[in-house]
């Protein structure tokens, strides 16, 4: 929800408030961190840690296909919600621009994230496999891979429409959620002060960062892209975000909703995208163009209420072409076994 937020017509001025680069801009990164969480817990929920998956069978293809189905169908159906809206505002594209569209995400804010998470399908596995025998040493190396590819960006020039659909800047991230889901028993059974004494120092550099980066004149020679949102922040982020999963699981508050907005999320991201970009216009001048505020709370509504709609009108459909999907890879096995 603070993705949709975010992406509300907020001026400068206003994005300078300290609540968008401490917390609102925070989204994306919380949100690769728990995608890291999520598919850890997924896959040691379905095999044991006394009985770690091989490499074979992280790629297992019912898994994958069932992965590529989830976030297919919702993006196909936005894509082409996307083609007629552009056909109907008079902006016919050409088919070699459709197709662009189809492989870089569509349009609208955030279109990056379905090659993105398409990616991550095949990235995820290998680094679940680095994390999994030496999470601190793990979380070392994703730090120097996402480091390595920030700088090679930088010296050959990679111009910015081609970093952000790629994944590997989000390395680092989503290791930190990985990281916790391998240590989470741990971490719910050590004494808070000793959690204070890793994640204050943690919280310390990610607060000067956001700081210096945001309201000083010095600009970032690596991390030029993104400024706000890359590695580095997760020094700030991961801690916070810790803090508050186990202050929800001591005090064993629950909140019914969120459960289903966690399973809507994809879905409530490619509805943002959707309505940022061809209705968004229409509601402001509908409302006259009421305060900032209430138009990106309203917003937040919309989206909210529509994605997961959208996830319950979608829900059977790919349920029904997962099954469908490992059916047909099964017959082909059936008649094309290996030798």
């Amino acid at each position: 929800m603070m993705v949709v937020f975010t992406h509300a017509n907020w001026t400068p001025e206003n994005r300078m408030h300290p609540i968008f680069p401490f917390l609102i801009n925070m989204a994306v990164p919380i949100f690769m961190v728990v995608t890291g969480i999520n598919w850890c817990g997924a896959i040691e929920r379905k095999h044991f840690l006394n009985s770690p998956m091989q490499f074979e069978e992280l790629y297992a293809l019912p898994d994958i296909l069932k992965k590529i189905v989830r976030l297919t169908v919702p993006f196909l159906v936005i894509f082409a919600w996307e083609v007629i809206l552009n056909i109907q505002h008079g902006n016919v594209l050409t088919f070699s621009e459709n197709i662009r569209g189809l492989y870089t995400g569509g349009w609208g804010q955030g279109s990056y994230y379905y090659p993105v998470m398409m990616q991550l399908v095949f990235f995820f596995p290998v680094l679940y496999l680095i994390m999994r025998n030496k999470p601190e040493r793990g979380l070392v190396l994703c730090f120097l891979f996402n480091l390595l590819y920030e700088i090679t960006v930088q010296m050959y020039q990679v111009n910015i429409e081609s970093y952000r659909l790629f994944i590997f800047r989000y390395t680092f991230l989503i290791a930190c959620g990985i990281y916790f889901g391998f240590q989470k028993n741990m971490i719910f059974s050590t004494p808070l002060y000793k959690q204070l004494r890793w994640c204050l120092p943690a919280v310390i550099v990610g607060f000067l960062y956001l700081y210096v980066t945001t309201y000083t004149a010095y600009r970032e020679k690596i991390f030029q892209y993104w400024t706000s949102t890359s590695m580095l922040v997760a020094f700030w982020c991961v801690p916070l975000l810790f803090g508050f999963i186990i202050l929800i699981e001591h005090i064993r508050f629950q909140i019914p909703i969120l459960p289903i907005l966690g399973k809507a999320s994809y879905h409530i991201f490619f509805v943002q995208m959707l309505y940022y970009q061809y209705y968004y216009k229409d509601i402001l001048q509908f409302f006259a163009e009421q305060s900032v505020l209430l138009m990106a709370l309203l917003s937040v509504l919309i989206c909210t209420a529509a994605g997961v709609a959208f996830y319950f009108l979608l829900t059977p459909v790919e349920r029904y072409l997962s099954r469908f999907c490992v059916q047909v890879v099964d017959k082909l096995r059936q008649r094309w076994p290996d030798e």
